[in-house]
């Protein structure tokens, strides 16, 4: 992936929801690589090894790859759920907690989401209760998510010792709540946003994105399959709260990346679709990531500053 240093999978499989589903790659690699995804056991089966691939439209939670994060020393720009989404309808909040406690737990790193289900991340920012009305994501998503996995912040000598980052000595969960501030969305290490394969999807998906607190919002236009224009999110305008009320200006979307369609069957681009998509970025000074190659003659691998 161009613009991400790692991609982290706790969620895999997702559902077509538009157009831009046509080609998946994501289920491609899975059915080329199953163990992605997963596969299950059933004895009935006549092959000797009883084991079948797990349909990708079956979304499979992988608890054992949360603690992954812990263990990359050096900070990574890390696409989150690159095989799936994880604002699928069948990923509950409860999980996505346990995903937001990683990111809060490493700071260091900045986490990527990117869905095509904006309705649901909005809902889960603005209106699920673990958030609360002052943004506190809350200590308690940190020590929940810590007993689940293994990190026993009350039983010295029980801790992984692979996981980076936790003390055994720490005497209890207190030690998070007393040691550090707390946590609030938007994380200032998460960024979050929507892929918008035409314009349909952008004027669908990206004014719920803009309502969504966040350290940086972006557009994922790939596959790019028809012409796209951004003029009014790049610039930015009047801004809805999580509950429909316009309260203020907006600021502009943060980060545009652009591509086109790969693999077997692939529909084609334009490449003056892109370099118009390119030319609205640099005309409202927001970093443009094209990720085939060159551009008239330029690479265009931008990214903005983070916080």
């Amino acid at each position: 992936m161009e613009w991400a240093d790692a991609t982290w999978n706790p969620v895999t499989g997702c559902s077509p929801i538009s157009a831009g589903c046509e080609h998946c790659y994501a289920k491609r690699l899975a059915v080329r690589f199953p163990q992605i995804h997963g596969q299950e056991f059933d004895e009935h089966l006549p092959d000797r090894d009883y084991v079948y691939d797990i349909p990708f439209e079956k979304i499979q939670f992988h608890p054992d790859r949360l603690e992954i994060p812990f263990h990359w020393r050096k900070p990574k720009k890390i696409f989150v759920c690159s095989m799936g989404d994880l604002f699928h309808k069948d990923v509950s909040f409860e999980f996505v907690n346990k995903v937001m406690a990683i990111a809060a737990l490493n700071d260091q790193h900045i986490f990527m989401i990117l869905t095509k289900r904006p309705e649901r991340m909005l809902e889960y920012f603005c209106d699920y209760p673990s958030c609360g009305d002052d943004g506190n994501i809350a200590n308690e998503l940190t020590t929940t998510f810590a007993y689940e996995t293994g990190i026993k912040w009350d039983l010295p000598g029980d801790n992984y010792n692979h996981i980076v980052g936790v003390d055994e000595t720490y005497a209890s969960s207190q030690y998070v709540l007393e040691e550090n501030p707390p946590v609030k969305f938007p994380l200032r290490n998460l960024w979050l946003g929507v892929t918008a394969e035409n314009q349909e999807m952008a004027d669908k998906r990206i004014p719920l994105l803009l309502q969504i607190p966040a350290a940086k919002r972006f557009v994922s236009v790939e596959p790019m399959i028809g012409p796209v224009d951004l003029s009014y999110p790049l610039n930015g305008g009047p801004e809805q709260n999580g509950h429909g009320e316009w309260i203020q200006t907006f600021p502009p979307l943060d980060w545009v990346i652009c591509g086109p369609e790969t693999g077997a069957g692939a529909r084609g681009m334009n490449l003056d679709w892109a370099r118009s998509l390119r030319d609205q970025c640099v005309a409202a000074s927001v970093p443009f990531f094209y990720k085939r190659g060159e551009l008239d003659g330029r690479l265009w691998q931008q990214f903005p500053v983070s916080q």
